[in-house]
């Protein structure tokens, strides 16, 4: 918000104050008052009435333009994003993140809830107002035809956006089955990520901590992995990221002596159960390979530091 319209906004609530207290003053000294005094209190009343509803007709007027730029613009963002998939590097492809990041911004915008209620107000008094929606249905519509790879720069934000109490239901159901849809064609990219989410609540035995966690969030992440476990395309590969997963959350939760170099895991310990892991692929392995997790080797390295991190020994 600038200042000239916090400026504005506040001499507006000063007339507004001024308007009230020329009404109190007419009713409570009506009797003592003469006809003269009587009509130019009635006149400066009036006059303030009518710049109020030049305003809020303006304010409507405004709220329902900007409401039609945020259809527009979404729309024309989701058609290019769902554009031809065989576009090359240089034509469809080259703004394609850009218009992704732009598209996620106008569906989670702060200010689409003013809007709503300015637009109703704008409908109310006789005007036509545009679709307000965080989602729009035909956008949600399209956005259902966006090739997965191009909504995949902006999936850390959707997937943190699960389960958000102030999303309506119709947005909250499209970020569902977007983030669903993309995690299917993208496990190994996708997975990760709302496995940290599920596991929000999870803290060592015993941890003080302060944070707190959004049960919703939790449950939402919960719900899309239940979703991809009856997917046979992708259950396999789910089924050991989760292994992998509870295999690292096992060994951050073990407590480790800061003085020692080297640690050696029991034989239950589940990274050493982690073997041939052939649907999770290393992400740091050698450039244009799919490795795969073979095995870990049976202990960890500190190195020092504040968070005395913990470094592993892999075999692909």
């Amino acid at each position: 918000q600038s200042a000239e319209a916090m400026g504005y906004r506040e001499a507006l609530s000063t007339a507004r104050s001024a308007h009230d207290e020329l009404r109190r003053n007419l009713q409570a000294n009506e009797a003592r008052l003469s006809d003269i005094e009587k009509r130019q209190i009635i006149a400066r009343i009036n006059a303030t009435e009518r710049e109020f509803r030049r305003e809020e007709e303006e304010r409507s007027r405004s709220a329902v333009d900007g409401a039609t730029y945020r259809h527009t613009a979404m729309l024309s963002y989701a058609r290019y994003l769902a554009g031809a998939a065989g576009a090359s590097a240089h034509g469809q492809e080259k703004h394609s993140e850009r218009a992704a990041f732009r598209l996620l911004a106008l569906w989670f915008s702060p200010v689409v809830a003013a809007l709503v209620s300015r637009c109703q107000a704008a409908a109310r008094s006789g005007g036509v107002a545009p679709p307000t929606d965080p989602l729009p249905p035909d956008v949600a519509e399209v956005l259902d035809q966006v090739p997965t790879h191009r909504i995949l720069p902006i999936m850390p934000q959707l997937v943190v956006r699960l389960g958000t109490a102030t999303l309506d239901a119709a947005s909250d159901a499209a970020l569902v089955k977007t983030v669903t849809r993309v995690a299917a064609a993208h496990p190994q990219s996708c997975v990760w990520l709302v496995l940290a989410l599920a596991n929000g609540a999870r803290f060592a035995e015993g941890e003080k901590t302060v944070h707190t966690s959004d049960a919703r969030k939790i449950q939402a992440a919960s719900g899309v992995l239940k979703t991809l476990r009856h997917m046979p395309a992708v259950a396999p590969t789910l089924e050991q990221q989760v292994q992998l997963a509870e295999a690292y959350l096992e060994l951050a939760f073990q407590p480790a002596d800061r003085k020692a170099k080297s640690f050696r895991l029991g034989p239950h310990a589940k990274l050493v159960a982690a073997k041939r892991l052939k649907h999770v692929v290393n992400p740091t392995g050698r450039p244009g390979c799919l490795d795969t997790v073979h095995e870990f080797r049976q202990g960890f390295d500190l190195v020092g530091g504040v968070n005395a991190p913990k470094v592993l020994h892999m075999t692909t």
